[in-house]
């Protein structure tokens, strides 16, 4: 009879054991993991710069050739949109260097038409296409997608600058 009440001490012990090797085990798996965060945390200020520097390259653009076509063109929305064309197209034409990939395929999407000019009273409304542009860093890379609507003044001014997407 007082063999009977010793079947449970080997699955108990076993307990313990497996227990104590998951807790090592999981002891060194968050000792091992902590230290390879922070390097691949780095690169995510310099790719998010890459971007919104480009993204503000081209928004600049997009204010200066959008204002001189609507001084050139005097309200005529088909002037305007024949100005901002060449000027895609002249900018595009003259690009020598050095010069970031994603900037040469959105301006060859400006040059192609990849925008709308309407006239709003005595205002016209600039408004893009999707552009996109996106940096790489090593193994990291990250992807913006955007589109303007620019509504510039008679006199070539800058009434408001509004992202749509």
């Amino acid at each position: 009879m007082r063999f009977l009440n010793r079947r449970g001490d080997t699955p108990t012990l076993l307990l313990f054991v497996f227990a104590f090797v998951f807790c090592v085990a999981a002891l060194l798996a968050m000792v091992s993991f902590a230290g390879n965060q922070q390097q691949e945390l780095d690169h995510v200020p310099e790719l998010l710069a890459d971007v919104a520097f480009e993204e503000a390259s081209l928004l600049g653009m997009l204010k200066r050739y959008g204002a001189d076509a609507v001084l050139v063109g005097q309200g005529d929305v088909v002037v305007v949109r024949h100005e901002l064309t060449r000027a895609f197209q002249k900018r595009r034409d003259g690009m020598t260097g050095v010069v970031l990939e994603d900037t040469a395929e959105v301006l060859d999407d400006l040059a192609a038409g990849g925008f709308t000019v309407t006239a709003q009273g005595s205002e016209m409304v600039l408004k893009t296409d999707v552009l996109a542009v996106s940096a790489v860093v090593e193994d990291h890379e990250i992807h913006r997608a955007f589109a303007y609507e620019l509504v510039f003044r008679s006199d070539g001014s800058v009434k408001l600058v509004e992202r749509i997407a």
